[in-house]
């Protein structure tokens, strides 16, 4: 599309060019031809021949006149439309990389999560473990803190809750995420 936008502009600038170069041309052999119908002398006298420039320039400078305008106005629209595809585009471009920070954000968050739910399971399994020793008492958990029966339930209960919620966690994010794809 493209391609074709631009060859466009060129055969329109060709044309354009072409037209003022044959207008020209066709002013200046008719201004000649009259002087040969007529059976006119050529002068010699540099005045004679600046008013032809000026007969000539007079009539040709407002269609290359004309003709700048009309090709200024096309490139100024030309441009603005260039200007608001670019516009468009880099709207895009922000929208995919404001998404693309999004999903690292969410990634660090669940890279994070998952790190917290391991040392909780690393909490239970360490808990868990001293309830299988015969006869217990008590245990120690990993702080170094002795801890009851019913003080190591309470903390193992708590311990599984906190995973729950890590977990619960990690689900939403990972919502998140597949919503930004």
């Amino acid at each position: 599309m493209l391609d074709e936008d631009l060859q466009l502009l060129d055969d329109g600038i060709r044309s354009s060019k072409r037209l003022i170069v044959g207008f020209g041309l066709v002013l200046t052999l008719s201004y000649f031809s009259w002087f040969i119908y007529h059976s006119i002398p050529v002068s010699i006298d540099s005045g004679d021949w600046g008013t032809l420039g000026d007969f000539i320039g007079g009539i040709l400078n407002p269609i290359i006149a004309f003709s700048a305008f009309y090709w200024l106005t096309k490139s100024v629209r030309i441009q603005k439309e260039e200007l608001g595809e670019t516009r468009a585009t880099l709207n895009e471009t922000l929208a995919a990389q404001s998404a693309q920070i999004r999903i690292s954000a969410y990634t660090a968050l669940i890279s994070s999560t998952t790190s917290e739910i391991d040392v909780l399971h690393t909490r239970l399994t360490y808990l868990c473990e001293q309830f299988k020793k015969t006869e217990v008492t008590g245990i120690l958990d990993l702080e170094g803190e002795w801890l009851g029966i019913e003080a190591a339930r309470d903390r193992i209960a708590t311990i599984n809750t906190e995973i729950s919620a890590q977990l619960q966690r990690k689900l939403a994010l990972e919502e998140c995420i597949r919503n930004l794809l």
